[in-house]
Parts: structure tokens; sequence; C-alpha cells
């Protein structure tokens, strides 16, 4: 983003605080206007029935009482705001930067997503025409293959990402694009089933991406232990689990957002996607209160097999 310039942000911080002033007392112009035709129009009548001598002394007596406090005081809520307005000028446009970078993120992330996309189809097209070859003596299955390592390789890594919109409520602040977050407990991801609960731990940080509509994406990225019992398991040994239980974080971020509108979770195995499930909710953000978000396996395990 461009610097501003001096005079221009001179003007920004007069108009902030002006605003702010009239803000506090709710004027807007119409009211102003017909106030003071109404003040007018009564010491034009006083005029009229009682001569310019009582009206010049109501007057004065008028403007000691009423406006000449009001101007003080406004005066030095003016002042006060002006003093105030270079630091919530600053607080805008870090917000915008914020929000631009972040929306520049999500454009890459899609276009990262649709190339990821792409590739898939290409590798499901170059297995597809592998399997109509012909084959001396052998029949080619029909089957194609989702997963493009053989069902024996082995578990060598396992992470899982969870994606949750969220909208974000009137007047809260746009949480940082990228927080740094240790939790002591209670943000660990598992897969549940008929096998051994496998955990996932928390990779630090929590990410806030903004989107259009007010909308805020909270990201959360898990991944097995390097010392986790399921390392060199085959990969088919994951349609053993039934479920993913995600844990959602967001650190003290909880009160900025109101409604949760969408919960997104992938799985990579060996840095090859293998699992997307998108899950639609319309369900209250609960201040301070932990929200475990459970997905679903069975398409995993259908892939898998």
């Amino acid at each position: 983003m461009e610097p501003i310039k001096f005079w221009p942000f001179v003007l920004r911080c007069l108009a902030k605080s002006a605003l702010q002033t009239a803000d506090l007392f709710e004027l807007k112009v119409r009211t102003v206007i017909i106030g003071a035709v109404l003040v007018i129009l009564g010491f034009g009548l006083l005029f009229l029935v009682r001569g310019l001598k009582e009206t010049r002394e109501e007057l004065y007596k008028y403007f000691i009482l009423v406006p000449a406090p009001a101007i003080l005081f406004l005066a030095g809520l003016f002042l006060y705001s002006l003093f105030r307005s270079p630091y919530l000028i600053y607080v805008e446009e870090f917000n915008k930067a914020q929000a631009q970078v972040g929306d520049a993120k999500t454009a890459e992330q899609q276009a990262e997503t649709k190339v990821t996309a792409q590739q898939r189809e290409i590798d499901r097209l170059q297995d597809q025409l592998k399997g109509n070859q012909p084959s001396s003596g052998t029949v080619q299955p029909a089957r194609k293959r989702v997963i493009a390592e053989p069902a024996v390789d082995a578990i060598n890594s396992l992470s899982v990402e969870l994606r949750v919109t969220c909208d974000l409520k009137d007047g809260e602040e746009i949480p940082p694009q990228e927080v740094p977050w240790m939790p002591m407990d209670g943000a660990t991801a598992e897969l549940q089933g008929n096998a051994a609960t496998v955990q996932l731990q928390f990779n630090s940080p929590v990410i806030f991406r903004r989107q259009a509509k007010n909308e805020i994406v909270i990201i959360n990225r898990f991944a097995i232990a390097g010392d986790s019992d399921i390392h060199g398991h085959p990969i088919a040994f994951l349609s053993a689990y039934a479920q993913l239980v995600v844990p959602v974080q967001t650190i003290v971020y909880s009160k900025s957002f109101s409604r949760i509108r969408l919960a997104e979770a992938s799985m990579t195995i060996n840095g090859r996607d293998v699992w997307y499930y998108p899950y639609k909710m319309d369900a209250q953000f609960v201040e301070r209160k932990g929200l475990t978000i459970t997905f679903p396996l069975a398409a995993l395990a259908k892939k898998l097999h």
C-alpha cells in the first residue's frame, strides 16, 4: 500500500475527529439544520412580539446558558478525538493491509488447490490409460487406483488440515493472520475406530484468513508425532478408523465470531492428498466453550479399498 502524504493525513485526522465528536451525540446534518431553523424562527417571533431590545437580552441569556457550554464541551471533545485519530487511522490502514494480504494468500491457496486437482485428474487419466493397455496372457483390472502409492506402502507421515468458516461479529477486531500457539492440553485430534486411537498433535500457528461477506476462515493443522505407533503400518490400515475428531483452536478470538458456516477437513499421507470432507453448518459459535468437530471416514476407507 502507498504511504499517506502529510496533508491528506491531516485532513483525515480532522475529518475522523469531527465524525467521532458528532457520533457521540448522534448528531446528523439534517437534525442540526432543523434545530437551527427552529431557534431562528423562535427568536424571530420574539422580535415581532416584544421588539429588538428584549430579543437581544433573551438571545444573550440563551447563548450563555446553552450554546456556549455546548461549544466548549464539543471543542474539548474534538481535541481529544484529534489526539486519538492518528492511532485509529493506523489501525484502519493496518487492518486493510492485513485483509489484502489475506485475500492474496487465499487466492494463492485456491490456485494451488486448483493445480492439485488438475494434477490428480492427470494422474487418474494416466492410470486409466495404463490400465487400458493390452498385456499378453493378463487381464487388466477394471478398478482404478485412487492413491498413487501401492497399498503396501508404509505410513511415514500423516497430517490433517481443518478449515472452519465463521461469520465475524459486527464491530469486532479482525484477528491477526497468524498467531503462534502452544496449547498445554485439549489440542489433539484423534483417529477413532476399531484399532487403537491415533493422536495427531497440533502444529502452530493458528491461521486466520478473511474472506468476502465478512467471513473468517480458521485454519488448524495437526500431524502424527515421530514416535506414533501408526508409523510403518500399511496405508490400508487406516480403513479401520471410522471417524476423525478435531478440536477447533481459536486461542482468545472465539468472542469475535458469531456463527459457523462451513467446516472442512483434509488428510495428507506421505505428502499426497488422499481425503477431503466438507461439512456445512449453521451453528452458534459459543464464546469460551471448546468446539470439537467429528468427521466420518467412510469415504477414506472406501478409497483405500
